[in-house]
């Protein structure tokens, strides 16, 4: 196997890897599985990093543009691309869903500062009853 073949293969074995590891992702969010959130960005800019270097030693020029390899490689970015368009969604969404969950949450706390009846607790009752 020549170089070129080498460089090619290693350039359609990062995409596939990358394309993987979105898939995983759309999985776990979907799941809504975000414990592991850090992990899942480690693992991301590690395969983004080889991706990147993978590009930058690969001559495009190499290859002209109807060959399998090209048309391959092709679809896999595009495969790619809509990939980042949807976990973009999907995270979008999340984020609608977190900020909808902490405002219920302000709600609930300031609803809460209501009935403490220790002074630290909040504003006092601004009526007394002579009725207690």
């Amino acid at each position: 196997m020549s170089i070129k073949e080498k460089m090619q293969q290693e350039l359609v074995e990062v995409l596939e890897e990358f394309s993987s590891i979105q898939q995983d992702h759309v999985v776990l969010l979907t799941q809504e599985k975000m414990k592991t959130l850090p992990g899942w960005i480690e693992k991301r800019q590690q395969a983004f990093l080889r991706l990147t270097q993978c590009l930058e030693r690969f001559d495009p020029t190499s290859v002209s543009g109807d060959t399998k390899f090209a048309v391959r490689i092709r679809r896999e970015m595009d495969k790619i691309l809509q990939g980042e368009r949807f976990l973009a969604s999907l995270v979008g969404k999340q984020r609608e869903v977190i900020q909808e969950k902490l405002r219920a949450m302000r709600k609930g706390k300031t609803a809460l500062k209501g009935y403490c009846s220790t002074p630290a607790a909040g504003p006092k009752p601004k009526y007394l009853s002579s009725r207690t």
